[in-house]
C-alpha cells in the first residue's frame, strides 16, 4: 500500500506534465479547426436547445415543469452528465492508450489518470459557462444554494479521479470491460432523470431511481440551484461511493500496478 500511496503522491506533484499531456489531448482533437475548443460550447448549446425544443413540448401541459424550469433542469442534468460519460468512456484507456510511455519512460502511471481526469475538466469548465449563462437566461439567479454546487462538483471530480484509476488497471487486463460500458452507458443514459421526471414513472419505478448512482450526482448538484432543496440522502449516498470507490480503486492498484505494463 505504501509504495503504491508514494507513487500517486509523485504523480500528483508532475502537475505540469500531466496538465501539459491534457492539453496537448484537447489541441490534437481541435487541431485545424476555425473555431477550436468552441465546439465543445456549441455542441453543448444545439444539444440542449434540441432537446428543450422537443420535450418542452410534450411536457407544457404541466404548468410546474414547463418552460423554463425544463429548460435550465435538463441543462444541468446533462452538464453533469456528460462529463460523467466522458470519464467512463476514457477510464478504460487510460494505462492502454499510454503503452508507448508506460514500457519507454519512467513515468508514474497515476500521471496518465490525471491526464484523462484534467482532459475532461477542460470540457467541463467550457460547457459551465454556457450553464452559468442559461441559468441567467432561464431566470435563476444566485442564491444562497446555489453555494452547494462548488462542493458537489468537487465531490463528481473526486469520483472521476477512483472511476478512471480503478476502470484503467480492471481494463487493461479485461479489455472487454471497456465495450460492455459502452453498452450500458447508453441504457443509463434513458434510466437517469436528465430529460424527464421522476415523477412521471410513478411512485413504484422511480423508487429504483435511489440505486442509479448517475442519478444521485446529478441531484446533488442540480436540486440546491432549481429547487433550493439539499438532499440529504442523496449527499450521503455519493459520500459513501466517493469513500467506497477511493477504497476498492486504491487497493486494485496496490495489488497490480506492477502487472499493468505485462497487460498490454
Amino acid at each position: 500500500m505504501t509504495p503504491a500511496f508514494d507513487e500517486i503522491t509523485r504523480a500528483a506533484r508532475r502537475w505540469r506534465l500531466w496538465t501539459t499531456f491534457a492539453w496537448e489531448d484537447v489541441r490534437t482533437t481541435y487541431r485545424r479547426s476555425v473555431i477550436g475548443v468552441l465546439w465543445v460550447s456549441l455542441s453543448f448549446i444545439i444539444f440542449v436547445a434540441v432537446k428543450v425544443l422537443i420535450f418542452g413540448a410534450i411536457l407544457n401541459s404541466d404548468s410546474l415543469y414547463a418552460g423554463n424550469y425544463f429548460g435550465a433542469y435538463l441543462m444541468l442534468g446533462f452538464f453533469v452528465w456528460q462529463f460523467m460519460g466522458q470519464i467512463m468512456s476514457s477510464g478504460p484507456g487510460v494505462f492502454s492508450s499510454a503503452e508507448a510511455w508506460i514500457r519507454n519512460d519512467p513515468i508514474e502511471l497515476p500521471v496518465f489518470v490525471f491526464q484523462a481526469v484534467t482532459r475532461s475538466l477542460f470540457d467541463l469548465a467550457l460547457t459551465g459557462l454556457v450553464v452559468v449563462l442559461g441559468l441567467f437566461y432561464f431566470g435563476y439567479g444566485f442564491h444562497a444554494h446555489s453555494l452547494l454546487s462548488i462542493p458537489a462538483l468537487i465531490l463528481l471530480i473526486l469520483n472521476a479521479g477512483w472511476v478512471s484509476l480503478f476502470l484503467g488497471v480492471v481494463c487493461a487486463r479485461f479489455r472487454d470491460i471497456a465495450h460492455l460500458l459502452q453498452a450500458l452507458m447508453r441504457v443509463f443514459f434513458f434510466l437517469t432523470p436528465i430529460f424527464w421526471m421522476p415523477n412521471q414513472l410513478g411512485e413504484h419505478i422511480s423508487s429504483f431511481l435511489w440505486w442509479n448512482p448517475f442519478a444521485q450526482f446529478i441531484w446533488i448538484l442540480r436540486s440546491p440551484i432549481l429547487d433550493q432543496d439539499p438532499v440529504i440522502a442523496s449527499w450521503i449516498y455519493v459520500g459513501i461511493v466517493t469513500v467506497v470507490g477511493w477504497a476498492v480503486a486504491f487497493t486494485s492498484f496496490a495489488l497490480y500496478r506492477k502487472r499493468i505494463v505485462f497487460w498490454f
